[in-house]
């Protein structure tokens, strides 16, 4: 018997399927505990850096009287509640990336976030370039207070697999989130 005899062409093709599987799974679990340890240091963060309730609360001090929209602000409150929602942005897909996929397998869901009116879905947008999206709904519906509150407590529960919902009475609209 000669080693060259288990070298046809069936035994190559079944030998590099078999490689191409283990690097995919070796792969795919790599990512899953990247995640997990990034949702790690996003709620450190979350306390101590990008705190959705304390920057409500510094907000209100330097914004115009009466108003809860995002283009009432004056300058350093501004930019820092764009910085905020740009954290938001990216720090959101990574949780649902956690919370939904498995260490064998990738999650191909997306985030999107809702305003709905009733049954009525008003806007629907996913997290590419939800800064903008973010800012806009503050400005019609004048709710920047309840998106940073409701933006702060996303992240908890996406990971615990809950429906969370914020209504906005001044408005008569609802904000919410789906995973599809």
């Amino acid at each position: 018997m000669d080693f060259t005899q288990y070298l046809t062409l069936p035994n190559l093709v079944i030998g590099g399927i078999a490689i191409i599987i283990i690097i995919r799974l070796f792969n795919n679990v790599r990512i899953f505990f990247g995640a997990k340890s990034y949702v790690k240091k996003a709620s450190k963060l979350r306390r101590k850096k990008y705190n959705g309730l304390i920057l409500v609360e510094s907000t209100k001090k330097r914004r115009k009287k009466n108003s809860n929209s995002y283009q009432k602000l004056k300058h350093k409150p501004k930019s820092l509640v764009e910085k905020y929602f740009k954290y938001k942005e990216d720090e959101l897909p990574g949780m649902r990336n956690y919370a939904r996929g498995s260490a064998f397998r990738r999650n191909k869901e997306k985030l999107y976030i809702y305003v709905s009116n009733g049954k009525k879905q008003i806007m629907k947008f996913s997290m590419k370039k939800a800064t903008k999206k973010f800012i806009d709904v503050t400005n019609k519906y004048n709710c920047l207070d309840e998106v940073v509150v409701y933006l702060h407590h996303l992240p908890e529960a996406i990971l615990k697999h809950e429906e969370y919902e914020i209504f906005i009475s001044d408005a008569d609209v609802s904000i919410g989130y789906q995973i599809k």
